[in-house]
Order: structure tokens, then sequence, then C-alpha cells
């Protein structure tokens, strides 16, 4: 019953007690009782009206606050899932390899610089450093020693770079440098020890070599809930450590290819929940495009362990990548980046090598290895292969001017004659020639990784 028909009742209660009033003054107080009684059930009628409207003001309120409630548990339903969205978002990993930096003495000597009173190689690196901005880890192998000035600069065959080739290395974008390779031991214990120091104390972390017998030789790195492993070996040291018959005290301070030391890495990689294990493999014969037989073992040995990712070098040129399988394992390997910077090219080997060995030696390859992390899933989604040129420009005062170029960018160039771009245009066709011979270029890359 609402208030407006409770009022009504009222009313008509009150006019009927006064028209008993005036027929009859006698039964004034038996009218007034009964007005009374009227009007104490219409106060009563109103109280209940009262009682009624606060307890639909309740009930209101109850729905209003229930709906705000639903709202709000709306609303947190949604932040929830909003939340879980972000949880699942794809993690996307560029892991970035290039090949052999070398340090012969023409490129010594073109490095200093007399203004600055000082060594000087960011020139070198000045086109490929923003090839590297988009990766989350750039590896390249330093195939030179940094024995410091007590030791005399020098190339081919001891090789010994003044501390400014760190510098530029690190300027243009290197997180990690493998040091592990046949020159490793060109100055002596002393030199790998002060090298792999020079590397430690810069921002970029060494791989493959040791001041003292490490606790581990695999290095691990986390991206997202991830953990990727990173193994890396030499086939030789070029005669300066007898890794063959003194093992023991060679794996204190430099990795080797060997089948224990390797499956020791690759169990406790995979003991520790590795999510990928990529592998750098310094190996081969020198001047050729194709790997050798025992290249080719270690590798089906590798992926037959676990190794999702094998990446080559030392032969000083190009050699193929493919995907290959070994029992129910799949990896992507890539035999021979070549060389990244050297002196080594038609002017100098052409009468050595002949002029299309010659000529391989100064071409090289970016290899942008892009990972998904989905979830628990961990797959290499994509590669992209930047074929560079090592561009040595004859300078007036009788040394060479040393620039890494991406090919693509410079093919167009106009700064060059065309003898140059003829020259790059050659080195882009033979790089793609030699990476593709496998069939690399016709295969689609989703490759799950971790499936150990």
């Amino acid at each position: 019953m609402n208030k407006l028909h409770l009022t009504k009742l009222a009313v008509g209660a009150l006019l009927v007690s006064m028209l008993a009033a005036c027929n009859d003054d006698n039964d004034t107080d038996n009218d007034t009782e009964e007005t009374d009684d009227s009007n104490a059930e219409t106060e009563e009628n109103v109280d209940e009206s009262s009682e009624e409207d606060t307890e639909d003001s309740e009930d209101t309120e109850d729905t209003e606050s229930d709906d705000s409630e639903s709202d709000d548990s709306t609303a947190d339903s949604d932040t929830e899932e909003e939340e879980v969205e972000e949880e699942i978002e794809d993690i996307n990993v560029r892991i970035t390899f290039t090949g052999d930096i070398m340090g012969h003495q023409p490129q010594i000597e073109s490095a200093w610089d007399e203004s600055l009173g000082q060594y000087n190689y960011d020139p070198v690196f000045e086109f490929v450093a923003p090839h590297f901005e988009d990766s989350d880890v750039v590896i390249g192998n330093l195939e030179l020693t940094l024995a410091g000035p007590d030791y005399p600069y020098a190339g081919y065959p001891m090789f010994n770079s003044p501390d400014e080739l760190l510098d530029a290395i690190e300027n243009a974008g290197y997180t990690m440098l493998n040091l592990t390779n046949n020159h490793s031991w060109d100055t002596g214990i002393d030199g790998l020890i002060r090298t792999r120091e020079q590397v430690d104390a810069s921002s970029m972390e060494a791989w493959g070599t040791y001041v003292e017998e490490p606790e581990s030789r695999v290095v691990y790195k986390e991206f997202g809930d991830k953990t990727f492993a990173f193994l890396t070996y030499a086939e030789t040291f070029n005669g300066m450590v007898d890794h063959v018959n003194n093992p023991e005290y060679v794996i204190q301070h430099s990795n080797f290819i060997n089948e224990t030391y390797m499956l020791e890495d690759l169990e406790e990689a995979k003991a520790n929940d590795a999510d990928a294990i990529i592998v750098n493999m310094h190996w081969g014969e020198e001047y050729q495009h194709e790997p050798t037989e025992r290249a080719v073992e270690w590798t089906e040995f590798l992926v037959e362990n676990g190794a999702d990712i094998v990446m080559g070098g030392h032969p000083h040129v190009l050699q193929p990548a493919e995907l290959i399988e070994v029992g129910d394992n799949q990896a992507f390997v890539s035999y021979s980046l070549g060389n990244f910077v050297s002196n080594q090219r038609f002017e100098s080997l052409g009468n050595v090598y002949g002029e299309t060995v010659a000529r391989a030696t100064e071409n090289g390859v970016i290899v942008h290895l892009d990972v998904t992390i989905s979830g628990d899933d961990v797959r290499l989604t994509d590669v992209e292969f930047v074929p560079t040129w090592v561009y040595a420009g004859y300078e007036k005062t009788g040394s060479y001017d040393y620039a890494i170029l991406p090919t693509e960018d410079f093919i167009e160039d106009p700064r060059f004659a065309e003898t140059y771009v003829d020259r790059i245009t050659a080195s882009r066709d033979h790089t793609l020639t030699i990476l593709g011979n496998y069939g690399i270029f016709e295969e689609e890359i989703d490759l799950e990784l971790g499936t150990y």
C-alpha cells in the first residue's frame, strides 16, 4: 500500500468523526474514541507503510549495492582476464651471430689515428652497428689476443691487437665474444688470460676461455622464465698447446672439441632444464666452401645429444646453412659464417689462392636468429641473413681504410665508384649462393627448441 492511499483513508476517518460530533454531542466521547481509534489505525497503517517504504528503500539500496558489487566483480574479472592475457603474451628474442673478427697487420696500421694519438677502430663497425640495435644477444668470434703493449702488436701468425679494437666492438653493440679458437694461445697463457680479463672488464660477456678452471663451461641466459644455454669449442690451437696429449691442462683455460667434454656440457645444460641449446664451433678446413666430414659428424653428435642451433666458423669463407634431423631431434646449422673483418681479400691473396677463393674471403654475413617464446613453447621462427663485404679503400698515406658494409645498404650508394658497386653486388650474390647450397632458402623456419 502506497503513501497516497493511506492519506485518503485518514481524511475519510476525520470527516466521519466531525459529522458524528454535530449530530450527537452526548456521543462525543465515543466518537472521539472512535476517531482516536481510527487515527490510531491510520497511524499504524502509516507506520506500516513507512516501514514498508523503508524496507523497499533498503531493498533498492541492496539491489543497487548488489549491482555495484556485480559491476565491481565484472571489472575485477575483466582486469584478471587482461592480466592473464599479459602473462601469456609472446616474448620475442633475437640472437645475432657474426663471423671471424681478425686483426692483420694492415688493419692495425690503418686503425692508428694521428689526430687522437691512439688507435681507433670505430669506423670499421660504423655501418653494421645499426643492424645490431634490435638484437638481444650479439655474438662475435674474436680471433686474436689482447696481450697488451708488452707484446708487439702483430697480425699473422701470432695475432695481438690493441685494446682499442675491443672498445670498438663494444661500441658497435656486441654483447658476447667467443674467445676459443685456433689463435687463443698466440701470446701464450699470459695473453689468453689478459684477453679474458679485458673482455670481463667491458660490458660484454667472455665465452670459451678462462683465467682459471671454471665451475661450468656453459653460459646461461634468461629470457622471461626460459633458460638458453650457450656452448663453444675449438678444433685446434695451431700447436701452441697440446690439447690432445695434455687435455686436462688445456681444458682449464680453453674449450676444445672433445666428445667427452662436449657431452658433459650438454648433459649439464639438459639437467638445468635449458629451453634452448646453442653451440658455436670453430672447425673445418680453411678456404673451403663445404664442411669437412668431421664437422658433419660432430654436428650430428651435438644434435643427437640435444643441440638446437649450431653455428660454425674458422674456414674464412662462407659455407651452407641447413635444417637437419638426427633421430628425433632437429636443428638449424650454419657451418661457417666466414670473415666478418680481416685483411684477407683479392689484393692480398689473389696470387696465392686464386681469384675465386681470394674474393670469397672478403664476404661475410650477419645471421639473426628469431626465437618466439609462447607459454611453454620455444621455437626458432625465422632466420635472417644479412650479407656483408669488407671495404678496404687505399689511402694516400699508404694504408687501407677498412669498413664492414652490409651489401644491400650500399649497392646503390653513389659514394662508390662503379668498380666497387660491382664488387659489392658480386659479393652479395656469392654469399647467398653459398648459404643456399643446401636449400635453406626453400625451408619454412618453424623449429621447436629444447625437445631433447
